[in-house]
């Protein structure tokens, strides 16, 4: 997901690395049988084994220790003589039982199985991230898959090995990172903060700070530490340390702006780097993913051209105003259009191994032909670096925490899937009609891919599970006549998929259901011919939208006939946008009005003055669904900044007026809003002159204050 978005432990017995201190049982002598090659201890301190244990956590989990647990685990360790190195580990585990089973225990902990529910390949990227900051080059990754596959290691021992076999730089980093996990947990010295240490949102924060060292990091002047214990007393609910927020505070007729930057918490607004009229491309955001939900958002870094050049502006920084860099060679000269298909090439583990993928005019020199080429550009990628020129990407495949893992690209007619570096292609399947490629008509549903062929001279729907690496046919799941129009498809469970058809005079609304691969007809709406009818999903209903007049009708998700919510006649032509939370919808007219109601037709709400400003999104969202993802929503009503519980429309919160202007407003969200952070609402204002202007104000989701952010 990109910037409009898009998860981390107990304890379980016998040997858990977890953050649940000397709660564990200790292991009985009589449990084990020892190796004859145990290590003498008797002289061995406690503290002796305090780097092993660090490097455990840090290389197995991806975050220093906890106090509690790195002095119950350096007792176990001394007291069945364990090594006190990683190499003696990795080396005497095949011959040593005692060594063994610490190791492969580390595979059964609830930790690792929160953390690791994916498949090999993403338990290998998560280990090399976790070390080296990056998902490892194809063949070192793909040496470690294989034998997890073949069952010829453990994951626990596999993480040991990669660790022991480090080199050169990847040496310095681990080791950088060993030395600021020992400072994080020796600043753990008192017990509100030893307390703070503890839940998903705080280990997710913490592991943020650790995988911002690497071989450059300066430890002596690392202040990563002392910021995130900051933020882990104060209670922030899980954002990430030194954490920015952007904004636009110029523009120009041609769409050029200006973009500042203000800590999460309020100030003063500053220049971002470059500090020059900008092209905005897009921006990515990080996530904690588990079990297909997402939680602990935090805007991560924008994507823009400035001149010819691309930036990377990131918005995490543990120290001073974080660094707008440039990424690869390419330059706005030999891209069309500012066009950008990234396909939502998005990793909410690690963001600066997503992509932005731009398409190219071939050797004709002219766009959207048949030879057209596109250049893939990776966030962690040098100036220096070239783009990766590869095949058309059509959709993005993630594991079960939300990292990248591959994508897949067009090649003819023929899909195929790649790996993270659009390598290594496979042939999944090939269309007897051509992949549509318009954006409206690919959509990501968690890992099924879901894609139209053909024109509207006939055109079908398929349905392809991009977790499949082997090949096979995509299924059939709509099929639309002459001159109809497949829809945009919509799913809140990734299980009942709808789409809708639109026709001259009606559409209808089809669902599939993956697991019993079934499809019926929900219903159909009749309107006027050449009606703009949207889609949209509540829990029971399927909600019809049509634009064109401004009418609202909801049919239930099993079946049956639309009853109209909203007649139009209000005038709600021209919709800015439409929201839907829970079993209430909320329209927004581009001109100036609000009207909410249930899907049901109950409880309808006009608000002639108000205009939507933005949502504040929930805690918790299913990852990669496209409905239901706000709790509240943002609305300005006579200069009045407020936000409505989204599912009951319940006066939420006041934040306050804003400053009067003579012109007309439009608002909107530089950065996103989840309940408890920051956030930054825009507003720009059309003046009389034909010329805009803009503001901004920074407010906390779900309390009372907004205030004016200037760059100085």
């Amino acid at each position: 997901m990109k910037t409009t978005f898009s998860r981390a432990f107990a304890c379980a017995l016998p040997l858990l690395l977890a953050a649940c201190g000397g709660a564990q049982d200790p292991i009985s002598p009589t449990t084990v049988t020892l190796s004859s090659a145990k290590r003498s201890n008797a002289d061995t301190t406690l503290t002796a084994y305090y780097d092993v244990v660090q490097r455990v956590y840090v290389g197995y989990y991806g975050r220093p220790a906890d106090t509690a647990g790195l002095e119950y685990w350096a007792g176990q360790y001394k007291a069945f003589g364990m090594p006190l190195t990683m190499a003696e580990i990795s080396s005497s585990y095949a011959t040593n039982p005692t060594v063994k089973l610490f190791v492969d225990a580390f595979g059964t902990s609830a930790e690792a199985s929160a953390l690791y529910s994916g498949d090999n390949d993403a338990f290998v990227s998560a280990i090399y991230r976790n070390l080296f900051n990056t998902p490892g080059d194809t063949a070192g990754r793909a040496f470690w898959v294989n034998a997890l596959n073949r069952g010829d290691m453990t994951r626990g021992i596999a993480a040991l090995y990669i660790m022991s076999g480090a080199q050169s730089t990847d040496i310095t980093s681990i080791n950088k990172k060993i030395e600021i996990a020992k400072s994080f947990t020796s600043a753990l010295n008192t017990d509100a903060r030893r307390s703070a240490y503890a839940g998903d949102s705080s280990l997710a924060l913490v592991r943020s700070m650790l995988q911002t060292v690497d071989a450059n990091t300066d430890t002596a002047t690392f202040s990563g530490v002392s910021t995130t214990i900051s933020t882990l007393e104060n209670g922030s609910g899980g954002g990430i340390a030194g954490q920015y927020l952007s904004f636009i505070y110029d523009q120009t007729d041609e769409g050029q702006v200006r973009i500042g930057v203000v800590p999460a918490a309020g100030g003063q607004g500053s220049a971002t780097l470059p500090n020059a009229l900008s092209t905005m491309v897009g921006g990515f955001t990080s996530a904690t993913v588990q079990n297909g939900l997402a939680s602990n958002f935090a805007a991560h870094s924008l994507v823009l051209w400035k001149g010819e050049r691309l930036y990377r502006q990131n918005l995490i920084s543990s120290s001073g105003l974080p660094t707008a860099d440039i990424r690869s060679t390419l330059t706005l000269s030999q891209v069309c259009a500012d066009d950008d298909t990234s396909v939502d090439a998005f990793d909410m583990v690690d963001p600066s191994l997503s992509y932005q993928v731009f398409r190219q005019g071939g050797p004709d020199n002219f766009c959207n032909t048949a030879d057209d080429t596109f250049a893939a550009v990776r966030m962690n990628m040098a100036a220096t670096s070239a783009p990766l020129i590869v095949k058309q990407p059509l959709f993005a495949i993630h594991t079960s925490n939300g990292a990248l893992s591959g994508f897949l690209v067009k090649n003819g007619k023929s899909v195929q899937r790649v790996d993270t570096n659009f390598a290594n292609p496979v042939t999944l399947f090939t269309m007897a009609k051509d992949i549509t490629s318009t954006g409206n008509q690919i959509d990501q549903l968690g890992n099924l891919f879901v894609f139209t062929t053909g024109d509207q001279l006939g055109s079908e729907m398929h349905l392809w599970d991009a977790s499949s690496s082997t090949a096979g046919t995509p299924v059939a799941i709509a099929t639309a006549t002459d001159f109809a129009l497949i829809g945009e498809a919509a799913s809140i469970d990734n299980q009942d998929i709808f789409i809708p058809i639109t026709n001259l005079g009606s559409t209808v609304v089809v669902r599939y259901n993956v697991a019993t691969k079934t499809r019926s007809t929900v219903g159909s709406l009749v309107h006027t011919p050449g009606a703009n009818i949207s889609m949209h999903l509540s829990p029971t209903k399927v909600i019809l939208y049509n634009a064109s007049v401004g009418a609202l009708a909801a049919m239930p998700r099993s079946g049956g006939a639309p009853q109209a919510l909203v007649t139009g006649a209000g005038g709600l032509f021209g919709a800015a946008s439409l929201q839907v939370a829970g079993e209430r919808v909320w329209v927004n007219s581009l001109f100036g009005k609000v009207v909410t109601v249930n899907t049901d037709g109950s409880g309808a709400i006009t608000m002639p003055t108000a205009q939507f400003a933005g949502c504040v999104y929930k805690a918790v969202i299913q990852f990669a669904a496209n409905a239901n993802t706000c709790s509240a929503i943002l609305l300005v009503d006579g200069g009045v900044f407020k936000d409505y519980d989204a599912a009951s429309a319940v006066l939420k919160t006041t934040y306050g007026t804003l400053p009067a202007t003579t012109g007309q407003n439009f608002y909107g969200m530089s950065s996103f809003a989840v309940n408890g952070q920051g956030a930054i609402l825009t507003r720009i204002t059309a003046n009389s002159n034909d010329t805009y202007s803009i503001s901004n104000f920074h407010f906390k989701a779900g309390s009372a204050g907004v205030t004016e952010v200037k760059v100085q």
